[in-house]
């Protein structure tokens, strides 16, 4: 640009020295990566399409929880129920639960701090406890998925069958 295109945009008040879309603005390595700014991460545009960071420009890693349990006896049956809990500042969507051998489906969007019952388990009781863990797994809305896993502790009954009586979230959140 010379001096007169300079004057030029100065007097009709824009910007004197831009750079265009795609063009080099002398801040990239040989082979055409930012050098100032690697990640692309622009913490001032909010709908960026890169992963969740924090401002130290680390990962958001959403912690995803059973909050309650719920579960209902009947005869040699079970229904639990899991409140499940976003303790995150992004919003998630569920997309599964494992338990007991079983996997059940959410499909449910839960916004930071939102909790959500849902029916995990419907079936026989089960005869052992061995089976004693639990996976969460959710996505955030860049489409990173994630997995919370957690302990169950069960009761036994008269019967010899279990049920769940407690569940305990076991750290760390895992990026699947």
């Amino acid at each position: 640009m010379g001096l007169f295109e300079g004057l030029k945009r100065m007097i009709q008040g824009k910007p004197v020295f831009t750079v265009e879309d795609g063009a080099d603005d002398g801040w990239k390595d040989s082979g055409g990566n930012d050098i100032v700014n690697p990640s692309g991460y622009d913490p001032y545009k909010p709908d960026s399409v890169k992963a969740n960071v924090n401002r130290d420009g680390t990962k958001i890693l959403p912690q995803v929880i059973v909050e309650r349990i719920d579960c209902n006896l009947s005869g040699n049956r079970m229904d639990c129920y899991f409140n499940v809990q976003n303790n995150s500042p992004v919003e998630v969507e569920l997309d599964k639960i494992t338990i007991l051998g079983t996997t059940e489906h959410l499909d449910r969007p839960l916004q930071p701090g939102e909790e959500h019952e849902c029916l995990v388990f419907s079936g026989e009781r089960p005869d052992n406890n061995y089976a004693n863990k639990c996976q969460i797994y959710y996505k955030d809305k860049t489409g990173d998925y994630f997995m919370t896993e957690h302990y169950i502790d069960f009761q036994k009954e008269h019967d010899g069958t279990y049920y769940i009586y407690r569940v305990t979230f076991m750290k760390p959140v895992r990026d699947v």
